[in-house]
């Protein structure tokens, strides 16, 4: 309900974040509209909302759902507008919105895929995940990529666990363009989340300060980690 996500934005702004994510992916788009106008409200001039669709809409809508996003002021991008196999329709859609950042890509897998969608001016952010991407060193290169064609870059994460947070923001923190990182609400609770490291990065100020700590700076706890594989090898049977 739009209560309980003003309750949970709340929150994310009591501790310190200036930018929260927010989006459906489904219902209609007056639903959508609907979802995302107390969030904008609640946000005032707090901060900015990031609006995730999971690629729900047609090209139509998403144009019209950016420029009414671009109309309540503090919505900073529109993300997932469209299925990612729309190539078309994402170059259209960020030509049509100049006052909207429109970001995706954390479907590439490799430079060769983010390098087309830079060159046909899909999006305005791109979302490489590094798990997903190829790991830090092709990450890297798709962000010096998209520093090249003046695009900023932000490092997906979504559920999942402090090591490729950590990951994400070392090729952040190497790179002119980077934008932001995701920081899951899960990892306060989730079993993959600060319990899988023994020390385990807390924002402070929606920050995260980055350690010259070998590796990614972070230590793996085994007895979480034997705990979790033998969970896993207990449910495969």
């Amino acid at each position: 309900t739009s209560e309980l996500q003003v309750r949970l934005l709340e929150d994310i702004l009591a501790r310190g974040f200036t930018a929260a994510k927010c989006g459906s992916g489904s219902g209609s788009l007056q639903e959508q509209m609907d979802l995302v106008l107390p969030l904008s409200e609640a946000m005032g001039d707090r901060g900015k909302l990031l609006y995730d669709a999971h690629g729900a809409f047609d090209l139509n809508d998403a144009v019209r759902f950016a420029h009414y996003l671009q109309e309540l002021g503090n919505v900073e991008w529109f993300e997932d507008a469209l299925v990612p196999e729309d190539s078309t329709g994402y170059a259209r859609l960020t030509e049509a919105t100049p006052g909207l950042r429109i970001a995706m890509g954390e479907t590439e897998c490799n430079r060769y895929t983010a390098r087309d969608r830079l060159a046909a001016r899909q999006c305005d952010v791109l979302l490489p995940d590094v798990c997903r991407a190829g790991g830090i060193s092709e990450t890297l290169r798709i962000a010096q990529l998209a520093d090249t064609f003046g695009v900023l870059w932000a490092s997906h994460v979504s559920i999942s666990t402090p090591l490729h947070l950590l990951a994400g923001l070392h090729v952040g923190a190497a790179t002119p363009n980077f934008y932001v990182s995701e920081y899951p609400t899960s990892f306060d609770d989730s079993p993959l989340g600060k319990g899988l490291c023994q020390d385990s990065p807390t924002p402070e100020n929606g920050a995260i300060e980055i350690t010259d700590a070998p590796g990614l700076g972070v230590t793996l706890d085994d007895v979480q980690v034997e705990r979790l594989t033998t969970l896993s090898e207990t449910r495969s049977l």
